[in-house]
């Protein structure tokens, strides 16, 4: 990595106690269209490295494996560091960074919140959380959250459905597109009657849906040859393992965590793209990134048969809607678009075409830039 020296001081600092420095979102997406934009770009946040990655300074920040010791001894070094950079603009991504951006902003800095979940309704499906306790948790958290973000300047979220939750006119959602740069350019698919390639790339969670995808594997009709590529991490130990002593496991190609710059290389390997989170509340507005990636590739999509993601696929004809608890469901889906592989390619074309012409992040990024300008010029009045 190149070394800038150490006078140049960043206009614009990210910063995260939870998402990595390298996080899709913050590096691959925000930061580098600041950077390419012009702005001096600082990251503070977990890394394993320091330096100058495309033009961005990466500054590391020692995460703490323990969930309150990253709640205060990460967040509280994350801003001490953040304070050093000595940044016009300081734009956070976790809620637990909550009370050290209103310590940034009552020392005179423009701050802006970036919201990726809705975490109130995610409190309410915590584990670690004792049940009972789980509504007036979220209850307050909700409270607290939009009380104190009318402190700062601006607010951004991830999805317009969280947006809808912050009661203000500085706010705006700048959505997960992929950046379509990266996509590479696909030959025209092929899709084989005999021989399927599965592909989930993400967080291998329960809730999102990873055994009734794997369970999927043992509906399928013996004459077709599938298997199902995981790409993410395992936040579980006893789910990873329960998934492992499946029978259909044997099936499974787990390639574990793989960098961003590498994910649209693997999907172009692979034939169908799968997306089948729970039909929990915080999954129902989402818009996930890893569904647009599918499409970017020209791959058909299968996904929960949310309202929201209905409407995109079936607007885009590029995939099929399932329940995403019934693997049998899921497995009927796969068999369809083998049966059917005119079809199958002829939705993972309209998928490519359709974020090609709006699912992309060109849009997002001009809407971030004008976020940018009106802090500056709100400030400059």
């Amino acid at each position: 990595m190149n070394r800038l020296p150490r006078d140049d001081q960043g206009v614009v600092c990210h910063i995260s106690s939870v998402h990595p420095a390298l996080d899709e979102r913050i590096f691959c997406k925000e930061a580098r269209t600041l950077a390419q934009a012009g702005f001096p770009v600082t990251i503070v946040a977990p890394s394993e490295t320091s330096g100058v990655v495309q033009g961005i300074r990466i500054v590391p920040v020692q995460k703490n494996r323990r969930r309150w010791g990253r709640f205060i001894r990460t967040n509280r070094a994350a801003y001490r560091l953040a304070l050093r950079q000595k940044a016009r603009i300081y734009h956070f991504h976790d809620p637990e960074f909550l009370p050290w951006a209103v310590l940034l902003k009552i020392k005179g800095f423009r701050v802006i919140y970036d919201v990726h979940e809705d975490v109130a309704q995610q409190l309410l499906s915590k584990p670690w959380l004792s049940y009972p306790f789980r509504p007036l948790i979220s209850l307050f958290f909700d409270f607290f959250e939009k009380a104190i973000s009318r402190k700062f300047d601006f607010i951004i979220t991830a999805t317009p459905g969280i947006e809808r939750n912050f009661k203000s006119h500085r706010v705006s959602s700048i959505r997960n597109y992929p950046w379509i740069s990266d996509a590479p350019r696909t030959a025209h698919r092929r899709f084989s009657r005999q021989r399927c390639r599965l592909v989930y790339v993400g967080g291998l969670e329960e809730v999102r849906g990873i055994e009734e995808i794997v369970r999927s594997l043992k509906y399928m009709d013996p004459k077709f040859e599938v298997t199902l590529t995981l790409a993410g991490r395992f936040s579980e130990k006893d789910f990873f393992e329960r998934l492992r002593s499946l029978e259909e496991w044997e099936k499974v190609d787990f390639q574990g965590w793989i960098p961003q710059s590498q994910i649209f290389d693997l999907l172009a390997e692979r034939d169908i793209g799968l997306v089948c989170l729970h039909p929990l509340p915080r999954f129902l507005t989402a818009l996930p990134v890893k569904m647009f990636e599918y499409m970017a590739v020209g791959m058909p999509v299968i996904a929960s048969g949310f309202d929201l993601w209905k409407s995109i696929i079936q607007d885009a004809g590029c995939g099929i809607c399932v329940d995403p608890l019934k693997p049998r469901e899921i497995a009927a889906a796969v068999e369809y678009m083998m049966r059917n592989p005119r079809e199958a390619v002829q939705m993972g074309e309209t998928g490519r075409a359709r974020v090609l012409e709006q699912y992309n992040w060109r849009s997002q990024g001009d809407k971030l830039l004008d976020i940018y300008r009106k802090v500056e010029n709100r400030h400059a009045r």
